[in-house]
Order: structure tokens, then C-alpha cells, then sequence
């Protein structure tokens, strides 16, 4: 992935108008965002300023996390990261056009799109941990999840 950072010296300027931007667009700062908008955008702000040569990535998905649990009101416990990872070139591909255009929307959908799917991924998990181990008679195979994780992204249970 190709990301033009700015400058080293430029960062720790950068990095604190990104935490002053992180503040005001919380829910209760002076310009708030939607949970999804907000967290699409932390995430590329953050990315697009470089800091470190490694683990900016995990950052950045924490940082996200953490903005959907401000505009939440509660902690998330969504698989976010792993979501994200496995559509890794996408992501890199994602991130970079973003970056280079100084254009989010596509970002923004993207990134909106794992965000869902993340959420229907851990709506599946919660319902196989309440249902235990008696809640799937057989063992659970790779077809029950399949068709159990379809019946929560379409239906809203949990």
C-alpha cells in the first residue's frame, strides 16, 4: 500500500488536529457525526497521517472501534478487525485511493459495508454462545452457521 504521509515533523501537528477533530465530532462535541460516518472517517484520518511504520493498521481499527462505542453510549464487541483483515487487499486498495484522491465516499461505503457485515458476523457468535451447547443438536457445521448467519442478517434477531 502506497500512502503519502506528511512529513515526520509534520506529525505531531497533524496528530493533534486529528485528536481535536475526534473530540469535536464526539456526541457530545461541537460538530458531532453519525456512528458510522464518524468511525469510517477516524480511521482514515488516522491512517492518512502515518505515525508509525508499523501497527498503524490495528490503531486505526481500535480508533474506529472506539468511536462507534462513543456514539453507542456503550462498548462494541463487533469483529471489526477480523472482518477487515480478510478482505485485506481490498482494504489496502481501499485505503490508498482514499489517500491519493482526497476523496472518501468510496472509503465510506467500504468501509460502511465491512462495518455490517462485521455486526451480522458477531449477531451469529452471541446467538451460538447463547444457545450453548445443546442449542445445536448434531454440532454445529459449516452449513447450520451458513444458514443460521443468513436468518440474523435478515431477520434482526439476535
Amino acid at each position: 500500500m502506497q500512502v503519502e504521509a506528511p512529513p515526520s515533523a509534520q506529525v505531531p501537528r497533524e496528530m493533534a488536529g486529528f485528536i481535536d477533530w475526534f473530540k469535536r465530532t464526539a456526541p457530545g462535541g461541537t460538530q458531532p457525526l453519525r456512528a458510522l460516518k464518524r468511525a469510517e472517517a477516524a480511521h482514515l484520518y488516522f491512517e492518512s497521517i502515518h505515525p508509525f511504520e508499523d501497527g498503524k493498521g490495528r490503531i486505526g481499527r481500535a480508533i474506529a472501534e472506539k468511536s462507534l462505542a462513543q456514539n453507542l453510549g456503550q462498548p462494541t464487541l463487533i469483529v471489526l478487525a477480523a472482518a477487515i483483515l480478510v478482505r485485506r487487499p481490498s482494504y489496502y486498495n481501499a485505503l490508498e485511493t482514499a489517500n491519493r484522491q482526497n476523496e472518501i465516499t468510496n472509503w465510506l461505503g467500504w468501509f460502511g459495508g465491512v462495518t455490517i457485515e462485521a455486526q451480522r458476523q458477531q449477531k451469529a457468535l452471541l446467538r451460538m454462545f447463547k444457545e450453548g451447547p445443546d442449542g445445536f443438536k448434531g454440532g454445529l457445521s459449516a452449513g447450520k452457521y451458513r444458514h443460521h448467519h443468513r436468518g440474523v442478517a435478515g431477520n434482526g434477531d439476535p
